[in-house]
């Protein structure tokens, strides 16, 4: 039971770690469109950062 759960975070966690990898990517490659593009790709990593986070920490909580 405890892998299934697992296993269904990590599917509904994927989404928000590939937009946020998207999110890096676009900042980097169209930086000329933000007035900070590195406060753009900030946002990304802290959205890629957040679900690492959650997914450990629910690893975590499964485990202990």
């Amino acid at each position: 039971m405890r892998f299934l759960v697992a296993v269904v975070t990590h599917i509904v966690l994927q989404e928000g770690y590939v937009n946020g990898n998207m999110m890096m990517k676009f900042a980097l490659n169209q930086h000329w469109k933000f007035e900070s593009y590195k406060l753009a790709w900030l946002i990304g990593q802290m959205q890629v950062t957040g679900v690492l986070a959650t997914e450990v920490s629910i690893w975590y909580i499964l485990l202990f």
